[in-house]
C-alpha cells in the first residue's frame, strides 16, 4: 500500500505491553533493558511469529508468553 499522506498512517505512540492489529497482523510490545526507552515486538500472523529484541541489554528477556516464536531476530 502507498500512503500519500502522512495523517494516512495514523500514528499511534505504543508502550510496554501494548498490542495492535494492523492489517492482519498483531503486533506485542515489550520494553527491553536500554538506556532511552526502547521496545522489542512480537509480530504474529498466519501462525507464525518473529520477535525482535531491538536494543536492549542483559536485563531484558523476552516476555513467557513469546515462547515459541518461529524466529528470534537479536
Amino acid at each position: 500500500m502507498y500512503f500519500r499522506d502522512w495523517d494516512e498512517l495514523g500514528w499511534r505512540t505504543v508502550h510496554d505491553g501494548d498490542r495492535v492489529e494492523l492489517a492482519g497482523i498483531e503486533l506485542q510490545f515489550s520494553r527491553t533493558d536500554h538506556g532511552p526507552e526502547t521496545l522489542g515486538l512480537r509480530l504474529q500472523a498466519g501462525g507464525s511469529s518473529l520477535v525482535y529484541s531491538a536494543d536492549t541489554g542483559p536485563g531484558w528477556s523476552p516476555d513467557p508468553n513469546w515462547e515459541g516464536c518461529d524466529l528470534f531476530l537479536c
